[in-house]
């Protein structure tokens, strides 16, 4: 019985290193995928935000990064969805970026109605982000082209 408490006791102690260094995997796996982003390796990039997703699923951080290492990848459908999972942080910076780079991805992909939508939700969360109120009017020009070119159409 002792003998079984000791093998017990010095498991757990064992164990709880190691499960403490797994508070800083996700962090330390972010980084390196910034270092990769940088150096233009976005699939590199992508599976070590991938990793650490999977330990911390709650850093939006994380579903920004891959979202941008996607969009480098010429993924936009699956940047678009990142971009999503981001867009959700309680942070209003990091929700006001993603939902402009899903309007970025979006309007990329000619879906001017869907990124009007995303940069206004951008301005709701940050009234001061210049960039998503150019691309907002970028947005609203395209639509308004796509819109003629349909008249066009449909009166021939």
């Amino acid at each position: 019985m002792l003998r079984s408490l000791l093998a017990i006791a010095l498991a757990l102690a064992l164990a709880v290193p190691a499960v403490a260094g797994l508070g800083d995997y996700a962090p330390s796996r972010n980084r390196a995928g910034n270092k990769l982003y940088d150096e233009s390796k976005f699939d590199e990039a992508l599976a070590q935000y991938r990793a650490a997703q999977v330990i911390a699923p709650e850093l939006m951080e994380l579903f920004f990064n891959a979202g941008d290492a996607l969009y480098k990848k010429g993924d936009l459908e699956n940047a678009v969805r990142e971009f999503g999972k981001a867009a959700a942080s309680p942070d209003t910076a990091l929700s006001a970026d993603a939902s402009y780079n899903a309007g970025n991805a979006l309007l990329q992909m000619g879906q001017a109605e869907q990124s009007i939508r995303a940069y206004t939700d951008a301005l709701k969360r940050n009234p001061d982000h210049a960039d998503a109120k150019h691309n907002l009017e970028l947005a609203l020009r395209l639509l308004q082209q796509q819109q003629e070119q349909q008249q066009q159409q449909q009166n021939q």
